[in-house]
């Protein structure tokens, strides 16, 4: 923070385009295989992270 600029960016995504090659359907939902992905986030300053093992946690009812 201090003396450098910052921004921080909220957006709402209205259409994105998933190649078949890394994607299921079923029904009206569909699934996105994150490991074909293989995403990269920026953390900031120099960091970077990848998503070595993928989880998933129980939604609440």
């Amino acid at each position: 923070m201090g003396e450098t600029p910052q921004s921080l960016v909220f957006a709402k995504v209205e259409q994105v385009y998933v190649a078949e090659s890394i994607s299921t359907q079923n029904g009206d939902r569909i699934t996105i295989d994150a490991r074909a992905l293989n995403p990269l986030s920026r953390l900031g300053g120099a960091q970077y992270a990848a998503i070595d093992e993928p989880f998933s946690v129980q939604r609440p009812k």
